[in-house]
């Protein structure tokens, strides 16, 4: 029974930290895919802007970095899914109260972050003329 509960907890960890890294690269801008009559366009490396470069080595350096985008994004992938795994394990080691207090803390940790968001607080201000007004 404790071994099921253990498995199952397990799992449903692993696919919440599954959906979690979904939700993080779904918020991502889509990776640029170049057409010809494109001009690529990017962010040039730390002090790269300070070097007088020509739009032709501009236009080289942007087609570089899409060039390893997507090796790079599924390399963060997989980096991901390993923590992930990683973290799921680590948590094995706990028993049933330290999981429980561990999930509490890390609830708090999250509702604090959230409260201190400044979308948080922009929107909350936005919010009380109209409660005034009715």
């Amino acid at each position: 029974m404790m071994k099921n509960r253990f498995l199952a907890g397990t799992i449903a960890i692993i696919a919440c930290c599954s959906l979690i890294g979904l939700a993080q690269e779904g918020s991502k801008p889509a990776a640029t895919k170049l057409t010809q009559a494109e001009k690529p366009k990017g962010r040039l490396p730390a002090n790269y802007g300070k070097l007088g470069l020509t739009d032709k080595q501009k236009t080289a350096i942007y087609g570089i970095q899409a060039k390893y985008e997507s090796q790079l994004d599924d390399l963060q992938k997989q980096l991901d899914d390993l923590k992930a795994k990683r973290d799921a394990e680590v948590k094995t080691v706990l028993n049933d109260n330290q999981r429980k207090a561990l999930d509490d803390l890390v609830a708090e940790a999250k509702a604090k972050k959230e409260k201190n968001r400044p979308e948080a607080d922009s929107a909350a201000k936005t919010d009380a003329p109209k409660d005034e007004k009715k």
